[in-house]
């Protein structure tokens, strides 16, 4: 173990030094297990808003995915987001199965109306990934989140 010193206040030594007598541990042992308390407390606050995480990430990458496909209706933006619309059904458990008709409809036909079809379906599972991760049910998939294709 290194010999390594810090410098505080001596209230603060004061305070630490009573508090590690009373729990008869040296201080730097007090000092570990306040610290170890606090980062324990502190990634406890993040946990909070792992949902809402969640619910962003599949929001965005479906919107993504969707707007790509609009832009360019191709065949491998087609694969591309009909692989994303999967995920979200499967690992959030979501009926996604509207969407996925007009995602087809769209590629069929890129007329306005079909457009507006899609916009709405994709809406629609948007509010079932909100209403779903943030309301707690998380679903049984792995997560999902950043750096995930």
């Amino acid at each position: 173990m290194a010999d390594m010193h810090i410098r505080v206040p001596w209230q603060l030594w004061a305070v630490i030094k009573q508090m590690a007598s009373s729990d008869g541990v040296p201080m730097w042992q007090f000092i570990q297990k306040a610290v170890t308390h606090y980062l324990a407390n502190y990634r406890a606050h993040f946990k909070d808003v792992s949902g809402l995480d969640k619910a962003s990430w599949y929001a965005f990458k479906l919107s993504s995915s969707v707007g790509e496909f609009k832009a360019d209706p191709s065949d491998e933006n087609l694969q591309r987001l009909l692989k994303t619309v999967e995920q979200v059904g499967t690992r959030l458990g979501i009926n996604t199965d509207a969407l996925v008709g007009a995602i087809h409809r769209y590629k069929e036909r890129p007329t306005k109306k079909n457009r507006w079809a899609l916009n709405d379906q994709a809406k629609l599972v948007v509010a079932q990934i909100m209403m779903k991760l943030l309301a707690g049910g998380e679903g049984d998939g792995d997560g999902g989140g950043e750096g995930e294709s």
